[in-house]
């Protein structure tokens, strides 16, 4: 009895207070499910959306995307990020975006941290999804994490 007890505490104690690592991947992982949609979206619900994945990052955040195409460069600040996503949720009819294989090393200072993982996306419901994998800096700011850089990683053999 007195074990089970002690099993309920420490399970109890790790749903209470969740390591950072933990906490930085249910951001992520929320901030994919906001990502993905379909065309259904009323034009106030895609704005709404928009400010709530704008709310995932710092203002000065920087995403660079040129490991997948020179073309594309990069993307700095909120306000330009706001811009991107609202563009993108225009002319997409669908998308579907899950992080998967997550590493994520937290400085000891706890007050910042890296996450390595691929992301899946699947646009317009394409046969071959896109498949990128990505270093996500993330710092924490007034107790909660945000991100502050996206840096696309090249592949081996790419």
């Amino acid at each position: 009895m007195a074990g089970l007890a002690v099993v309920l505490i420490i399970l109890l104690m790790f749903r209470l207070f969740p390591s950072d690592a933990t906490l930085i991947r249910r951001k992520l992982d929320k901030m994919a499910q906001l990502t993905s949609f379909s065309n259904s979206e009323s034009a106030i619900a895609r704005l709404a959306v928009v400010n709530r994945l704008s709310a995932f990052f710092q203002s000065e955040l920087v995403i660079r995307l040129d490991n997948v195409n020179p073309d594309y460069g990069s993307i700095e600040g909120r306000d330009q990020l706001r811009q991107v996503l609202a563009a993108v949720r225009t002319h997409l009819q669908r998308l579907r975006v899950e992080f998967l294989d997550y590493r994520i090393e937290v400085a000891d200072n706890r007050q910042s941290a890296t996450a390595w993982l691929t992301a899946l996306a699947d646009v317009n419901q394409e046969q071959n999804a896109v498949v990128q994998q990505l270093r996500i800096r993330l710092t924490k700011t007034e107790g909660e994490w945000l991100i502050a850089e996206i840096q696309t990683i090249r592949a081996l053999g790419r």
